[in-house]
């Protein structure tokens, strides 16, 4: 795997330990009443995004392989997880909905690790022979 690989594997999990971090400053734009991200929090989301986009673009270079090693029923599934997850974390802040925005996140979470670790084994050299 790529340097590149490794480098945004670290930057979604450090963002998100960034963004899991007891903060009590002031929230630099307000997504409802309850969240609103700190300058901290932005740091954080913005290590976190800069590598989901990376990560995002890696699963899209290898998609015809990632589809055809795991069907396309099976891709659908994953892909409608994931954005039910999407959804709920919007709806979760839209509506102040602790439960809806944390359940989003493990779904997305969940859906995209297992993309990327797809993607990871797909995009090996198959051994000639």
């Amino acid at each position: 795997m790529p340097r590149n690989f490794w480098m945004a594997i670290a930057q979604v999990i450090g963002g998100f330990v960034i963004v899991l971090l007891p903060d009590k400053s002031e929230a630099l734009i307000s997504f409802n009443s309850a969240h609103g991200p700190s300058v901290l929090d932005i740091v954080g989301l913005i290590l976190l995004v800069s590598g989901w986009v990376w990560l995002t673009v890696y699963i899209i270079a290898r998609w015809k392989k990632i589809a055809r090693s795991l069907g396309k029923p099976k891709l659908y599934l994953l892909l409608s997880i994931y954005f039910i997850g999407i959804l709920s974390i919007i709806f979760g802040l839209r509506f102040e909905n602790e439960i809806l925005l944390w359940t989003g996140v493990i779904l997305s979470g969940i859906s995209s690790l297992f993309l990327i670790l797809k993607a990871t084994r797909v995009g090996k050299q198959e051994p000639k022979g």
